[in-house]
């Protein structure tokens, strides 16, 4: 019931104020939902600057044996964070969408695997809680 009185008394709130000219209804209507020159994909995002990331240490996405070579992981989340190592003390290098296909490169540490990228070739690490042997559902 309160939910239902506390709706109708925004909506007088928003009637008062476009009545009384409260709102510019141009400076409204120009907010933009989607901002055309926002990136898309994370490959449009800028790069950091190298001088930035002197302290930070990288660990190698390959220390441990092989897996099978035909072995692919697919990313289940919608966005998954990739990172310099296994956890989430380590730096995020880039994002994973929803379908995208990863080779492993070693054995999980902690919950987390090296993988490659098999679009882009890059290598990270990825929490295991986000990756699947079978093609995500659409």
């Amino acid at each position: 019931m309160r939910a239902i009185i506390s709706y109708f008394a925004l909506i007088a709130i928003f009637v008062w104020l476009a009545s009384e000219g409260g709102f510019d209804r141009a400076g409204i209507g120009a907010l933009p939902i989607a901002n055309s020159r926002a990136p898309t994909h994370f490959s449009d995002l800028p790069l950091p600057d190298p001088h930035e990331l002197n302290d930070l240490a990288v660990v190698p996405a390959a220390q441990a044996s092989e897996p099978p070579s035909g072995e692919v992981l697919y990313v289940t989340g919608a966005v998954v964070n990739l990172r310099a190592g296994p956890g989430l003390e380590h730096r995020m290098i880039t994002v994973a969408e929803r379908g995208d296909v990863m080779r492993p490169l070693g054995r999980a540490e902690n919950g987390w695997l090296p993988v490659r990228d098999l679009v882009t070739g890059g290598e990270a690490w990825i929490s295991e809680e986000y990756l699947s042997l079978l093609p995500p559902l659409r």
